[in-house]
């Protein structure tokens, strides 16, 4: 089952989207890269495919990630450059999915979030991991 969000806000560049969502069942709050194909808007232009307060279905993903192996276990998911879909997190790898992709928790209740690395990386169930990247949405139609 996909995820449910309210948008917040949504920041239009050509056919790209930074958009807040509020997670409707966490309430937690953040940012995320969307890219709407079938929409171009010029700078200060209004979306009329994806509007505030709108409730969308789709699944968190993580991608251009860099990662390194950590000690500690604690759970970590922050945005610390204003307004950018840009992500640190920490937790702990459940399934590879391919030899650049594996599922990790980051204690999110979004369940868990695909994480696609910049390069091929070897990590093992369980292992715990600090990772960077963009935090993106695919929403479904």
């Amino acid at each position: 089952m996909k995820n449910q969000y309210i948008v917040r806000c949504v920041v239009a560049d050509g056919y790209e989207r930074d958009l807040l969502l509020s997670d409707l069942e966490s309430k937690q709050s953040f940012y995320v890269h969307y890219m709407e194909c079938d929409e171009y808007l010029y700078e200060g232009n209004l979306s009329q495919k994806m509007k505030e307060n709108q409730i969308i279905e789709g699944d968190l993903y993580i991608d251009v990630a860099y990662t390194h192996k950590q000690q500690q276990n604690d759970l970590l998911f922050e945005q610390n450059i204003k307004e950018s879909p840009h992500i640190t997190a920490q937790g702990s790898v459940q399934k590879q999915l391919s030899s650049d992709t594996y599922l990790c928790d980051f204690g999110m209740d979004a369940a868990l979030i695909a994480v696609t690395f910049e390069d091929d990386v070897i990590l093992q169930e369980n292992d715990f991991i600090t990772i960077s990247g963009i935090l993106n949405i695919e929403i479904e139609p």
